[in-house]
């Protein structure tokens, strides 16, 4: 299993801009409930 400590983010790395308003309303319905 991959260790998770040694991934990184690319939204962290500062490269990636925000999501807008949009964007995270059409992917929130794919977070999961649990």
């Amino acid at each position: 299993m991959n260790d998770l400590s040694q991934k990184k983010c690319v939204a962290c790395e500062g490269e990636v801009a925000p999501l807008n308003a949009e964007q995270i309303k059409n992917l929130l319905p794919q977070l999961s409930k649990d």
